[in-house]
């Protein structure tokens, strides 16, 4: 008996498959829905290895875009390949009428439609390697940024606490002869000892800010691999 079968893919937990669920429902029976919340660089997922091997040869397979079975070239080419030659299964995208292999059967469809899946594989990819790449640039951009705040702000609290250190040793020194030129030093070197500790103080509270966001940003990067390694 021919079965109808729909495979839904995002790239992560909190992504919404609403929209791919939405289309299967109009055409596939709910047990047959299959579904990987996980990157597209490859086809090692637990789901689509389950759905494959209940595939039979004349059963139909719905998928809603391209990019939704892989984001590796060579790798939707060769899927590609085994469930429409190796298994003798039907493939329609349902978002590229063109890739339905129900369809033009004679060889000038058949070109045709392997050289849109051939196009469109060769998007996915380069889609993929284009938001890696702007996100890489956009964090390496931003760490930067932090960096160089840190080394302003690590110089700051460097500062303070030569400025604290010297107008407490000044005073120190002058605590006995409170008069004279030696009190007149006292009275600059308390303010500026005060100066120096306010001044560290806060640089070291922007410190541990800039610390934290470096390490968020180090996190995200490892989130955005990912999560763009769809």
């Amino acid at each position: 008996m021919i079965e109808n079968y729909g495979y839904i893919r995002v790239s992560s937990q909190e992504q919404n498959e609403y929209r791919q669920l939405l289309a299967m429902h109009q055409r596939v029976p709910r047990e047959n829905i299959f579904m990987d919340k996980q990157s597209g660089k490859d086809f090692n997922r637990p789901q689509y290895k389950r759905m494959v091997k209940k595939l039979r040869a004349g059963d139909l397979l719905y998928i809603l875009s391209i990019d939704r079975l892989g984001r590796n070239y060579e790798e939707i080419q060769n899927q590609w390949r085994v469930l429409t030659k190796e298994i003798g299964v039907d493939v329609c995208v349902i978002d590229m009428p063109l890739l339905d292999t129900r369809q033009g059967r004679d060889l000038m469809g058949t070109f045709i439609a392997d050289l849109v899946l051939q196009i469109l594989s060769f998007v996915a990819q380069n889609e993929r390697e284009n938001i890696r790449r702007r996100q890489e640039e956009g964090i390496a951009a931003a760490r930067a940024q932090l960096v160089a705040q840190r080394d302003t702000v690590t110089d700051e609290r460097r500062n303070g606490l030569a400025m604290a250190g010297i107008g407490a040793v000044a005073a120190f020194f002058t605590i006995r002869r409170p008069f004279g030129i030696f009190g007149l030093i006292a009275a600059m070197a308390v303010p500026a000892a005060i100066w120096g500790i306010v001044q560290a103080v806060s640089a070291q509270k922007n410190l541990n800010t800039l610390n934290a966001h470096l390490a968020k940003l180090t996190e995200e990067r490892k989130e955005y691999e990912a999560l763009l390694d769809e």
